[in-house]
């Protein structure tokens, strides 16, 4: 470990006494940080104090301002509180990112401390006391429609890399009761992009959401703008909330054969075969070519064999062909195929005077994207943009 991490992790982690008082966590911190907390608790009135003077108000006004902030959670935040409040106001070897004790400090709830040697998230003792004796936490129904919200995002972010926040609840909501009230919808997803790292707000001329790996929404949007006929892929909401889950990859079965021919010929362990493949599918979704699939598959080898890697190039084609994309709506260059080859799928049946851009497709045989004058890689003899295309 070196100088500079052991630092960022002391910093993180500071020495305290248990039990905690406001006075004593609160001092810990710095100016900004306070600021921080008074922000997001919406506290007015307080931007001229010193430090000192924000430490002395803070500790009696958090308690009476954070009950707005549980209306914006899901049960994973809820559950945490829970489980701080079993341990009487500390949770040992509490095991989340670094935002998320970032998320639960900048609002005055949790402070991260070393207790005895020991890593803990710790609650102040007059917070204790006031959940004791008052009933603030959110009600079930709204516990649960707040997770519905937050994972049907998370998986919706997943598959489309960016949406705008108003087709983000249009195409979330789509998949919830209809009868539930869709007020507040946006400010439980600014909150949980403040605590979940795969969701990410961004704030310009008009409010996205974008996925953690998405490295160019800007680029993302101009590919979707210029399908205007093409509709989002219609997932199931099982698909959605699999695809929220911490980590998910998307084990295609293009995905599963390359993973399989790799670990048959070389001693590696699948974790870390997966891992390079799903670094491959995410250069494809960021709109790379299978050049730089191919590249980065070799540098992970040392001294690769030339056989393999040409065989894990025919494998990386049906992958890319495979993998569904950020610039194509969630859809795939091969489903995208199939539905133009398929004059009885409804999805791109009502064309537009502006043709919908053709989405490429790369030759297994040439590795090449094939060009819609080409011959079809099908071997039908014919034109790609009469055939297949």
């Amino acid at each position: 470990m070196t100088t500079k991490q052991k630092n960022v992790l002391d910093k993180l982690w500071p020495t305290q006494s248990y039990p905690l008082s406001y006075e004593d966590a609160l001092g810990a911190l710095t100016k900004q940080e306070l600021t921080n907390i008074r922000v997001n608790l919406k506290i007015s009135n307080m931007s001229s104090l010193n430090k000192q003077g924000l430490v002395d108000k803070l500790q009696h006004l958090i308690p009476e301002h954070v009950a707005q902030t549980f209306q914006l959670w899901d049960r994973d935040r809820l559950k945490i509180i829970q489980k701080v409040l079993q341990g009487e106001g500390r949770l040992t070897n509490p095991m989340m990112e670094i935002q998320q004790y970032d998320y639960f400090r900048d609002r005055g709830l949790l402070f991260p401390a070393t207790i005895d040697g020991q890593r803990m998230l710790i609650m102040p003792l007059e917070l204790v006391e006031w959940f004791k004796t008052s009933n603030k936490l959110p009600q079930q129904d709204v516990i649960y429609r707040n997770t519905d919200w937050i994972q049907l995002s998370k998986g919706l972010v997943f598959y489309f890399g960016t949406l705008t926040s108003v087709k983000l609840q249009e195409l979330a909501l789509s998949y919830c009761d209809k009868n539930q009230s869709d007020d507040g919808f946006l400010d439980v997803l600014i909150d949980a992009a403040s605590y979940y790292d795969e969701i990410r707000l961004e704030s310009g001329e008009v409010t996205s959401f974008t996925y953690l790996f998405v490295d160019n929404a800007d680029w993302v949007r101009k590919e979707q703008a210029i399908r205007p006929t093409l509709d989002f892929y219609p997932f199931t909401k099982q698909q959605l909330l699999k695809a929220a889950a911490p980590e998910f990859i998307d084990r295609n079965k293009h995905y599963l054969e390359l993973v399989r021919y790799i670990l048959t010929q070389y001693e590696a362990d699948r974790e870390d075969v997966e891992f390079l493949i799903d670094e491959c599918v995410d250069v494809v979704r960021n709109g790379g070519s299978l050049i730089e699939t191919v590249q980065l598959v070799q540098e992970s080898f040392e001294e690769p064999d030339l056989d393999m890697m040409s065989a894990i190039a025919d494998l990386l084609v049906p992958l890319i062909n495979g993998t569904k994309q950020w610039a194509l709506k969630g859809y795939s260059s091969e489903e995208l195929s199939t539905i133009r080859r398929n004059s009885t799928a409804n999805v791109m049946a009502a064309a537009e005077p502006e043709p919908v851009k053709q989405a490429d497709v790369i030759s297994i045989s040439t590795k090449q994207k094939v060009g819609r004058n080409d011959p079809c890689p099908c071997g039908s003899g014919s034109k790609f943009k009469k055939c297949c295309g």
